[in-house]
């Protein structure tokens, strides 16, 4: 279009605004309006308190004098000039993540980005309907804000080129492909360690390779070397337990985000075959044994009514079990000579902590599915390892029980061909080895009657504090 503009020669003539006449698709008209030789004759600002726009003359050219009059004499041709629209549009995460945001020019097939993200995730593109559905909207490096638009009806002309000009907002849509974390499973006594693979929010692993023990079946995979029940991760085929794990699982889900997680396979020993009249269970890298109740190979030979007894040996200890105490176990039997961390030794009572100094104690437990086995009035007799160091003598060797704050005493032998104090008990608990010098019969031990004497002695004195050392035969 056109308008003509008047202008009195000698006057300072207001310049209306002019830009209602004029449109162009996908564009605006810039804020200069030239001659032909592109001097800029009219400019425009913005009213800060109405918000109009208003148009002035220029001065200090050809058109205009110092006092802001018109002094041009001949008719003159203005040219508007244009720029393109800016169009924003909104990449939607269909409410799973952060959204993000693009912008594009009219006329123009590329566009800057402002990413949508979700945790967990890739981008995978950008889309006209959600889930990766529609058409591919934007192509270009994911790793950039660079992106090129194309296929979009009644928006891009067949090169891409932006040719809408509405008010709008253009929805795309993110695709989500989740991510893929390398987890390395550590065969923990094994013969070879297994490459898992765990995607966000998953409720399995995915296994690359298995992890393999000969004479073993794989019962869980967990978090700590210990295998402890708190950090079991996924079962025996990957399928994530519907539990809590900080920093791997949450409600069954994977949510760790680190590449090249260690996690930690534990293992369901078989019985070794043998011709003595035991079941024998033997992990010789473990603190704790274990062995699966309900298989075949398990309960064919607890069953076997030549065996009386079930062995179990671990890392340098051994228990030797009587088979009518497993009489009813279910499911996973546990046997275990786990040594006590120094965690553990400071909560002892301080007296305690002063007998064990420098030793260690074994923490004895034997539990089922069901918690806890008793020992149904029976012993078992159990081999904890112990070298003597010199000048101790092997028939001074003794075994203690920690009980509160009283230590219970307790004979053993010591067996020199395998460097073991071996003893039996009704029960378990926390036991350490000792050796008595050759001139006490208890290191600082007492008997049953001595120790009542003192109690008695003790009541009609003042009240101390001490810590009795009970002598027992087994």
């Amino acid at each position: 279009g056109s308008y003509q503009l008047q202008v009195t020669y000698g006057t300072t003539n207001d310049v209306p605004d002019i830009t209602s006449y004029f449109s162009m698709t996908g564009h605006h008209i810039s804020w200069a309006i030239r001659d032909s030789n592109g001097t800029e004759v009219i400019s425009h600002e913005v009213y800060v308190a109405t918000g109009e726009n208003h148009y002035y003359f220029v001065r200090h050219n050809q058109y205009i004098d110092d006092d802001m009059n018109w002094v041009y004499t001949d008719d003159l041709t203005l040219y508007l000039g244009w720029d393109p629209n800016t169009y924003t549009g909104i990449l939607s995460t269909g409410g799973l993540g952060t959204d993000g945001s693009f912008e594009i020019t009219y006329g123009f097939n590329t566009l800057n980005v402002t990413h949508a993200t979700r945790v967990g995730y890739d981008n995978a593109g950008y889309f006209t309907e959600p889930n990766g559905g529609g058409i591919y909207a934007l192509t270009g490096n994911l790793e950039s804000t660079y992106y090129i638009a194309h296929n979009l009806p009644g928006r891009t002309d067949a090169d891409g080129k932006w040719i809408y000009s509405g008010t709008e907002t253009v929805n795309l849509y993110s695709k989500w492909e989740p991510q893929l974390f390398p987890v390395t499973v550590d065969k923990n006594g094994g013969d070879q360690d297994g490459w898992y693979q765990a995607t966000y929010m998953d409720d399995h692993f995915l296994v690359i390779t298995q992890v393999t023990r000969q004479g073993a079946t794989l019962i869980g995979i967990y978090a700590n070397a210990a295998c402890s029940a708190d950090k079991q991760i996924a079962d025996k085929d990957g399928k994530f337990l519907n539990v809590t794990v900080a920093g791997f699982l949450k409600d069954g889900h994977w949510v760790c985000l680190i590449d090249d997680v260690k996690t930690y396979a534990k293992w369901a020993v078989n019985p070794t075959p043998t011709n003595s009249g035991s079941v024998d269970f033997v992990d010789s890298s473990a603190a704790t044994v274990v062995f699966d109740m309900s298989s075949t190979a398990v309960a064919e030979a607890i069953n076997d009514a030549s065996k009386t007894a079930v062995n179990v040996s671990g890392d340098g200890w051994k228990m030797e079990i009587p088979k009518d105490i497993l009489a009813g176990s279910a499911g996973m039997v546990s046997v275990s000579a786990q040594k006590m961390d120094d965690t553990a030794k400071a909560a002892l009572p301080a007296s305690v902590k002063e007998r064990i100094a420098g030793k260690t104690v074994y923490s004895l437990d034997l539990s089922d599915a069901n918690g806890k086995i008793t020992f149904a009035g029976k012993k078992i007799t159990v081999s904890l390892p112990y070298v003597l160091a010199d000048g101790e003598n092997a028939d001074n060797v003794k075994v203690y029980c920690i009980n509160g704050e009283n230590l219970e005493e307790f004979d053993a032998t010591y067996d020199s061909a395998r460097k073991v104090a071996v003893f039996e008990t009704e029960h378990f608990s926390d036991w350490f080895v000792d050796v008595l010098p050759d001139d006490s019969s208890s290191k600082g031990g007492l008997s049953i009657g001595v120790i009542i004497g003192i109690v008695a002695a003790v009541i009609v004195v003042a009240a101390v504090a001490a810590v009795f050392v009970m002598k027992k035969k087994a």
